[in-house]
This record gives C-alpha cells, sequence and structure tokens, in this order.
C-alpha cells in the first residue's frame, strides 16, 4: 500500500484513518478514490455521496482554496488551462499539475545507461549514436524491440523480416557478425567494411584467402579495361552501393555494373 493511501481523510463528518478504509467503506476501490482527490474531486464526491464534477468543469482543491474548474485554478497559478488539463489526464497530481510542486520524476530507460560496443564504453546511447552518425531516436527504437546493440549501432545488418537467422561459419553458429568477428580476433567494423565491398563472409573473416583481385582487380568489360572495380562504377555511372547490393544478391560483376542484363 502506498504512503498516499495511509492518509486520513473526513468524509461527511466522518474521519477514516485511511483512504484504503474510506474506499472499503463505500464499496469502491482505493486507487479510484486516490485518483479522484488527486485530480481536484472532494472526499463526497470521490465516494458517491455527491454528484462527481462535470467534464466541462471539474471543480479543484487546492489547500484550502476551492476552484471552480481548472480553468479558474490554472489561471490563478499562472499555467494555462489546456496545459493542466493534460497533466492531470496523465495522472500527475493537482500540485504537481499546477506547477506548485516538481512534476513525477519521469521513468529512466534502461538503456540511458552507460553502453559498451566494441572494447569502448560510451556514457550514453546519445554519445554512441553521434559516433557512428546514427540518430538516437533510432539507436532506442532498435534496443526497445530487442536488437543487439551491434544491429542497433548499424554496425551488423538489421534482422530480417523473419526474426533473423543465425551465421552458420564452417559448421560454427554465431549470432551476429560482431560475434563471429570476435571469435575470430578482427574488428567487427573491419568485417562489415569488407563485405560492403563484396567479400564472402569467409573472405571477411580471413578463413579464406583473399586475391589480389579483390584489392583491386583489373576487369575488361567489351574491350575496355579499368584498373579497378571503382573506376569501373565511376565511369559507368553506377554507385557504389548499388553495385555492392547487387553483388550480395548474387549478380555477377558484369550484371552488377549494368552491363549485362539480371536473371530473370
Amino acid at each position: 500500500m502506498g504512503p498516499h493511501r495511509k492518509k486520513s481523510i473526513e468524509i461527511a463528518g466522518t474521519r477514516f484513518t485511511s483512504l484504503a478504509a474510506a474506499a472499503k467503506k463505500y464499496g469502491i476501490a482505493d486507487r479510484n478514490l486516490l485518483h479522484r482527490i488527486n485530480v481536484g474531486w472532494t472526499p463526497e464526491q470521490a465516494v458517491g455521496l455527491e454528484q462527481a464534477p462535470s467534464r466541462e468543469g471539474k471543480s479543484l482543491t487546492v489547500g484550502s482554496k476551492r476552484f471552480a474548474n481548472t480553468k479558474d485554478a490554472a489561471t490563478a497559478y499562472g499555467v494555462s488551462p489546456s496545459t493542466v488539463s493534460q497533466r492531470l489526464k496523465k495522472g500527475w497530481s493537482t500540485l504537481q499539475a499546477l506547477g506548485i510542486i516538481d512534476p513525477p520524476k519521469r521513468k529512466r530507460h534502461h538503456f540511458a545507461k552507460g553502453v559498451e560496443l566494441n572494447g569502448k564504453n560510451y556514457e550514453s546511447l546519445t554519445e554512441l549514436a553521434k559516433e557512428y552518425g546514427i540518430n538516437v531516436s533510432s539507436v532506442y527504437f532498435r534496443l526497445k524491440h530487442g536488437w543487439p546493440i551491434e544491429q542497433a549501432a548499424g554496425i551488423d545488418p538489421p534482422p530480417s523480416p523473419n526474426g533473423g537467422k543465425k551465421l552458420c561459419i564452417h559448421g560454427k553458429e554465431f549470432a551476429s557478425i560482431s560475434k563471429a568477428a570476435a571469435a575470430y580476433g578482427i574488428h567487427a567494423p573491419k568485417v562489415r567494411d569488407r563485405l560492403r565491398k563484396g567479400w564472402t563472409v569467409e573472405q571477411a573473416l580471413e578463413i579464406e584467402a583473399v586475391t589480389l583481385a579483390n584489392d583491386p582487380i583489373k576487369l575488361c568489360i567489351n574491350g575496355q579495361e579499368y584498373r579497378s572495380i571503382s573506376q569501373a562504377i565511376r565511369e559507368l555511372g553506377v554507385s557504389r552501393s548499388k553495385f555492392y547490393s547487387r553483388r550480395k544478391m548474387g549478380w555477377s560483376i558484369e550484371q552488377a555494373l549494368g552491363i549485362d542484363p539480371a536473371d530473370d
């Protein structure tokens, strides 16, 4: 039982040792009685002995002062009536709604505490989001929906629509690319960068050898020689992100560059 429910109250000349005792006497839930008192109902109105305040103008009692409605009370204390009404709807007490005492303490999300990512400690998600160039609200949203911190920060790809799949590498299962990178002793951002460049997971994790073709690769397309994929992308007018996205989908280099048509 909360401390407010233990507070004595007088109703129609009878004093009760607690709100809970009064609520029991009049057959209402003590939480309802407490709420009604907090939003300005008289004790008699709160227990049903008198007519409840109308929606258009609930009476408010502040200390020894009685106000006919929220607007009058708000005006007396220099607060917008709409602001007071909204605060009361949110469950604030009358005194809090009128700015007489401090508002309810906001519940801190457990993600507001410091976090660690890739061996670096961040005092807050705001600091982490700033470093990774992500809107902090997006990070909060992702964590709230169960994304691992690596996915929330954009280091690992987001979960797939079907709930995400574990990464299987040479018979070993990993929950994320970052977990796999840690297991193979490679910095996770480096692995992600390699994957963006079109490397296979095995190459990015240095399980399989990477030929010089990856670093850069010489191409001959329609008789035209390019010193690297970067040069071909630039001169053929294909965006880098589109090229590597196509490669990840299994397209050939020529298809990814828009030279050959995509498979049906």
